[in-house]
């Protein structure tokens, strides 16, 4: 039809209905009737997009029509991540801008595969990060290809494109490689012509990323705000009085969901629990070595500690807030929308941004309070006072009682809870229907002394067998080699997890190459996995690197990691990326600039051919 209608009877509830249509170039006119007061809504639509391989959910935030003299350029945010921090920040500039006048909308990169409309009077802002080394994320790639292509429109038209970009990457692993994605394409784009009307800036996941993208993003709003002609202060104030757009959901896992089959405690005598959860019913068909990325939710402990500090903020009220913090169960409708949307939507327990900071700051009623977190929001501040002290949004309300802030904004500001991702510990051939993982109950020092859990690795095991979580797949490059061919496997602790898959598939295709394993975990109790290994059918040597350091433990193995690399072998790590992938890193070029008789420089320039040549994976993350 080309009207479609429903007529909303005001009530604390979420409404839904389904309408489809060929034709997505629709508009939405909500007409308020009566004496009805509606301060914000959201919309959401589900589409199927061909480029996704199905539905994804997409919020689409409708926020009251504001008028604005300003003439300053439209902004066009287009996206690059993999784990979800590049779309943060999309969202924070987003709300930022949109504070200060600006007509700015976010995209997925994704939704720009075919390319990036000429448009002289906006300007794109490319967020764009680097995944493995030096790619670009699975979302991007079509976009940079487009950039990287001389057979379409680009050349041509590149000079009506204005933009200016924002790398992501991390100097702590592969140096050489950092931010090379959004200098490639920088390159690219002032090449053809392009018009980059703002410097690049880089963020590095290896210092304080949140603190570098908050500078630049300051900087670039700053020279926006100089594009608006003289007199735009009035539209400026009335633009801040518009609620701040919600963040958008990753839709990396929306809608996809798995059922618990097992979680098991594999490690009880340990006083670092480790935990194998399987899963049955995760959308699509797995390979050996791929992850599963979660969207895990705040716990009932979490909600707990936050019901206070949201009450006395004002987000919620005092009946609210003493449900929660008792973890009494709550009934009535609306109680259950906030709750939910407490537990689900709201990155409570992350590190906040120094833009958050900020807008504490703004609504803090006392002024030492103001002045205390204004200073906390500067690069120095922040490092001191709240990264290093790992505090989180709920440690700096409970700190500054004179904050007022709805959780409207609340939400929008911290953003959506990001995915977590997981190697898969299973074999696609030996069992194609379900999916192991292996994880860490990860604990940290917070706010000086308290002991605090990691959001999803806290949320995993309190799962029960039949619960039902978020879930979905996500392709991985880590795989088996398709011919015979001999494989060092190198694993820190939990990196285990695509070894032991290894091994099953390897057991059960009867594989006859030599295969060694190095395996460095902390003491006997953390042994997962070892009776099984120790068991293989297929050729295995095993290295117990017990408290060892894991280059040592390699450097052991030279001469014959240095056979098997001869033989036309494979190299796969995985474990963590700062400590444990630079010492591998480090005793790999060792035993390669060895064998070549020259430096370790040129050691770690043959491990990088093995990498470019695809003989060299890495699985890698902190």
């Amino acid at each position: 039809p080309a009207e479609f209608s429903r007529r909303i009877v005001p009530q604390p509830l979420t409404y839904s209905w389904t309408y489809t249509s060929l034709d997505f170039a629709y508009s939405f006119a909500l007409q308020i009737a009566n004496t009805t007061i509606m301060n914000a809504f959201l919309l959401r639509v589900a589409r199927v997009s061909p480029l996704r391989g199905g539905a994804c959910g997409r919020p689409l935030t409708l926020c009251r029509a504001r008028s604005t003299t300003a003439a300053a350029p439209a902004l066009r945010i287009i996206w690059g991540s993999q784990t979800g921090t590049a779309q943060m920040f999309a969202d924070q500039l987003q709300q930022e801008a949109a504070a200060a006048g600006a007509s700015v909308s976010v995209h997925d990169a994704l939704d720009f595969a075919a390319g990036i409309p000429p448009d002289a009077q906006t300007v794109n802002v490319l967020l764009l990060a680097c995944y493995g080394v030096g790619e670009p994320t699975d979302n991007a790639k079509p976009l940079v290809k487009w950039i990287m292509d001389d057979t379409n429109c680009l050349p041509s038209a590149a000079k009506d494109v204005k933009y200016t970009i924002f790398g992501l990457g991390s100097s702590a692993t592969h140096a050489d490689r950092y931010n090379v994605v959004g200098r490639q394409v920088d390159a690219r784009l002032q090449s053809l012509g392009a018009h980059c009307v703002f410097p690049r800036g880089e963020g590095d996941d290896g210092g304080i990323i949140e603190a570098d993208f908050d500078e630049w993003s300051q900087e670039f709003l700053a020279w926006w705000s100089s594009q608006k002609p003289q007199g735009s202060t009035a539209a400026k104030q009335a633009a801040k009085a518009v609620e701040t757009p919600a963040p958008t959901k990753s839709s990396v896992v929306e809608g996809d969901t798995a059922t618990v089959l097992a979680n098991i405690n594999l490690c009880p005598q340990s006083s670092r629990e480790t935990w194998e959860i399987k899963l049955r019913g995760v959308s699509g068909q797995y390979t050996t070595g791929d992850h599963v990325a979660i969207i895990p939710r705040n716990d009932k402990s979490v909600l707990s500690r936050a019901a206070p500090a949201l009450a006395q903020c004002g987000a919620i009220d005092a009946s609210l807030a003493g449900k929660l913090e008792s973890q009494e169960t709550v009934t009535s409708p609306c109680d259950i929308a906030v709750r939910e949307r407490i537990a689900s939507a709201m990155d409570l327990v992350g590190p906040p941004s120094p833009a958050v900071v900020r807008a504490l700051a703004e609504r803090a009623t006392a002024t030492n309070e103001a002045a205390q977190l204004t200073a906390w929001s500067s690069r120095e501040g922040y490092i001191d006072n709240v990264r290093n002290e790992r505090l989180d949004v709920l440690d700096l309300l409970k700190r500054h009682p004179s904050v007022r802030i709805s959780l409207d904004e609340l939400q929008a500001r911290l953003g959506s809870i990001r995915p977590r991702y997981y190697s898969i510990a299973s074999s696609s051939v030996v069992d194609p229907d379900d999916i192991t993982l292996l994880y860490r109950v990860v604990e940290h020092k917070a706010a000086g002394t308290e002991t605090r859990r990691g959001l999803c690795t806290s949320y995993l095991a309190h799962i029960s067998e039949t619960d039902t979580i978020a879930a979905s797949l996500r392709p991985s490059t880590f795989r088996l080699p398709a011919d015979n061919r001999p494989l060092l496997m190198i694993a820190g602790g939990t990196g285990i997890a695509p070894f032991h898959a290894f091994v099953q598939e390897r057991d059960a295709t009867r594989a006859t190459s030599d295969a060694l394993l190095i395996y460095g975990y902390r003491d006997p109790s953390e042994y997962v996995y070892g009776e099984f290994l120790e068991q293989a059918t297929s050729p295995l040597t095993i290295h117990k690197a017990e408290g060892e350091p894991i280059d040592a433990a390699m450097d052991g193995h030279a001469d014959t990691i240095r056979r098997m690399l001869a033989e036309g072998g494979n190299v796969y790590m995985c474990g963590g990326a700062a400590g444990f992938g630079s010492a591998v890193w480090s005793s790999l070029s060792r035993i390669l600039a060895k064998e070549s008789g020259g430096s370790e420089d040129k050691g770690r320039q043959a491990a990088k051919h093995l990498l470019q040549v695809g003989r060299l994976h890495e699985d890698l993350a902190d």
